[in-house]
């Protein structure tokens, strides 16, 4: 295409966006002005992934610097960046409770869209749920039971704690790992490396005999609605006596790609889980500030990704990969799912997951 036929960005927005995207680093975001929206009636729904996150620069500098007085706000639970209707920017607050009309109408002068959401939690299954609990409802794949080679999105879990999914295979020098999450294979930060990985996980029936790969490194998580949490995720190496009871295959799209692709606002997804099985859903926000209830207490995850979708996550799905679902970059890997609500669920981007652990995805 020549250089007319490009689309161009006015010389003022690119100057907006620049000082944005240098103000976000500041140590005291309170000292400064966030700059002005400058989208003008562009609908950035049109725009590839690359160029949307560009023109939502302002609006994440937005959000971050008013994140403390927008956790002061009753029933604040998380918050994104999106778009209203329209395509324009906009800040998404998420509450749980009847507490909406109690949020501000906008933020920097970017339009707030309000969600009544309910609490955000980990979507692993414990003890505490007892055996059967929240049993798949994959109609075509039962992923509770017992599978040799394992695929992608069937039961796993440390054998003392919780049972999720198991989320792909990644590979980092010659060995291959299980990926899923930290409180799935362990115990949020509390097994030891080495630990067992079983499939399925004990709420599932699974036992010593199941095991099918050792814990080998996982992301921390520090539970305190201040903390900086990137990632709740995990690794478990597949030894070279186990390598033919797992595969990176899920029972509905086949392989992830290996290429991995950053979310963006309206893009469609799919995952493979434990419980409900093949699910597609639209990534409604990014840039997102999520307070996670886990047993423990809650964390605070920052840069992660919002998805809606009826019934696109449940207990139990925690470790699913996220993929892209239509077009060219379709089964592109995006996101390691790990909490939600009824209403939303939440995924870590999946490029600072694999670049914590220096893997790849196995994949295509």
């Amino acid at each position: 295409m020549s250089p007319a036929g490009r689309r161009q960005i006015p010389r003022t927005r690119l100057a907006h966006l620049l000082i944005a995207l240098a103000l976000v680093g500041c140590t005291d975001p309170g000292s400064v002005t966030a700059p002005t929206d400058s989208t003008g009636s562009l609908d950035l729904s049109l725009l590839g992934p690359e160029a949307q996150r560009r023109e939502l620069a302002t609006a994440a500098f937005a959000l971050r610097r008013n994140e403390s007085r927008l956790a002061r706000q009753p029933g604040l639970v998380a918050a994104a960046v999106g778009l209203t209707a329209a395509g324009r920017p906009a800040i998404r607050l998420y509450v749980d409770g009847p507490t909406l009309d109690d949020m501000p109408d906008e933020v920097d002068g970017f339009p707030v869209v309000r969600v009544r959401s309910g609490r955000v939690g980990a979507l692993g299954l414990g003890p505490r749920d007892g055996p059967g609990s929240d049993a798949p409802r994959s109609l075509d794949f039962d992923t509770a039971s017992r599978h040799r080679p394992a695929p992608s999105g069937v039961s796993i879990g440390h054998p003392a704690e919780t049972s999720g999914t198991l989320g792909a295979l990644v590979r980092r020098g010659g060995t291959t790992y299980i990926l899923s999450n930290n409180h799935v294979i362990a115990r949020l930060g509390k097994a030891r490396i080495g630990e067992p990985v079983l499939q399925p996980g004990t709420i599932d029936g699974g036992t010593a005999a199941d095991r099918i790969a050792s814990l080998s490194a996982f992301r921390p998580i520090v539970l305190h609605p201040t903390a900086r949490n990137i990632a709740d995720a995990a690794i478990a190496e597949v030894s070279l006596i186990d390598a033919p009871v797992v595969t990176g295959l899920t029972p509905s799209y086949g392989k992830p790609r290996s290429r991995i692709i950053e979310a963006s606002v309206g893009m469609r997804v799919m995952k493979y889980g434990r419980t409900t099985g093949h699910t597609t859903g639209v990534v409604e926000g990014v840039n997102a500030i999520v307070y996670v209830g886990y047993d423990e207490g809650t964390a605070r995850f920052v840069d992660q990704i919002v998805i809606r979708g009826a019934g696109f996550s449940a207990g139990g799905d925690s470790g699913s990969l996220v993929v892209v679902e239509t077009g060219w970059p379709s089964r592109r890997p995006l996101g390691l799912l790990y909490g939600g609500s009824d209403d939303i669920s939440v995924a870590s981007p999946i490029g600072p997951v694999l670049e914590g652990f220096g893997a790849t995805i196995v994949g295509n």
